[in-house]
């Protein structure tokens, strides 16, 4: 098991490079929507408290590492304002099979809105 790359960052999100081992890789980006609430947005403000952040998703990252025998899981988060169409998160698992894969990508998300310090607030047109 490598050591999972997790990041709070606040500019656009970068994802470092795949490993190639993997026979499957699943990328999730977390986009803004136009609208909150079926209110029209310009974007979300995101703040955190970043060390905090960056533990708790460190701790998920390792939970799911072992749990679903990952090869690579990359969390990033997005704080500070992010405009609409652009991406607030970034989660990629690669593992031997795809439904690993694809399990803790969808449960990294889940456990990250339930468990990090990370709250939005959206900016209204």
């Amino acid at each position: 098991m490598t050591k999972p790359y997790i990041d709070v960052v606040e500019r656009a999100i970068e994802p470092p490079s795949t490993v190639t081992q993997a026979g499957a890789v699943v990328e999730f980006s977390g986009v803004v929507r136009d609208s909150e609430d079926a209110i029209r947005i310009e974007g979300i403000e995101y703040e955190a408290f970043r060390d905090m952040a960056i533990a708790e998703l460190h701790r998920i990252a390792i939970e799911l590492m072992e749990k679903y025998d990952l090869l690579e899981l990359v969390c990033i988060h997005r704080v500070g304002f992010v405009p609409k169409h652009q991406a607030a998160v970034y989660v990629r698992t690669a593992a031997t099979h795809r439904n690993e894969a694809y399990r803790a990508n969808i449960e990294c998300i889940d456990q990250l809105k339930r468990r990090v310090p990370i709250w939005k607030h959206p900016r209204l047109q």
